[in-house]
């Protein structure tokens, strides 16, 4: 388009604001295919009794094994309501350097996404290969937030989205300079640790430190819906706000 089909107002350097949705397939479902276990030859296999929310945890409800550094060390989806199969629980293995329990280190367990407690009280690892009777008891992790929104409002950015009810305690908002980040990660920033949901309605949230106008620094958003032991599925939506110069003649 030629210079001079520009408005007056178009002739210097334009600042545009675009809010942007940005779709990811989220893990909302109790067994979302995220068991990422490195299976190693050492290992002690569980098995025993799960109650999720009060009741048998049901089929496809995903449980999960840690080691104290948030390794993956174990993972077994349900098939009969409220009983845990045999599950191997995998340790490190010096030779490959592949991750995993150590000797006598505790494991932590996840159901439905929710930390676990467990009878025994506590149980350590010892790479014996013999089975061991555990009781596992959780609330789920809330659903994961999928309809978030963003809008301009009063030169701020304020977010929307519908209360997702279940387990929800409350909201987390984070915010990252780039698209698709992980919550928690280097160069991400919680703006907002406690929004208190409005069950059956929008929950809403502004952000008055966004970068908006400034065309070195984007935003983008997730929201994570929280229950009262700090468990969130991982995020689904998320929703990002960037300007950029528009040059006339181009």
């Amino acid at each position: 388009m030629p210079t001079s089909h520009f408005s007056p107002s178009l002739r210097a350097l334009s600042l545009i604001l675009v809010i942007l949705a940005l779709l990811l397939t989220g893990g909302t479902a109790r067994a979302d295919g995220s068991c990422h276990v490195q299976p190693t030859p050492y290992y002690t296999e569980y098995y025993g009794s799960l109650t999720l929310d009060g009741q048998p945890a049901p089929a496809q409800t995903l449980v999960e094994a840690y080691n104290g550094d948030g390794v993956q060390t174990g993972c077994f989806v349900v098939q009969i309501p409220g009983v845990l199969g045999y599950m191997r629980v995998y340790g490190a293995d010096p030779q490959t350097g592949t991750p995993g329990m150590g000797y006598n280190e505790p494991v932590l367990f996840k159901l439905g996404g929710g930390t676990a407690t467990s009878d025994p009280a506590t149980i350590l690892w010892t790479g014996d290969k013999a089975q061991h009777h555990i009781t596992l008891t959780a609330t789920s992790a809330p659903p994961a937030v999928d309809d978030l929104a963003a809008q301009i409002a009063g030169g701020d950015i304020q977010l929307t989205w519908s209360d997702v009810g279940g387990t929800v305690d409350h909201y987390e908002v984070w915010r990252a300079p780039t698209p698709y980040f992980t919550p928690g990660n280097a160069g991400t920033e919680r703006i907002a640790s406690n929004v208190a949901p409005v069950p059956g309605d929008a929950v809403a949230y502004t952000d008055g430190t966004s970068h908006i106008g400034n065309l070195g620094i984007n935003d983008y958003y997730v929201v994570l819906a929280v229950n009262a032991n700090g468990d969130a599925w991982p995020a689904s939506v998320y929703v990002g706000g960037f300007d950029f110069g528009l040059i006339p003649g181009q």
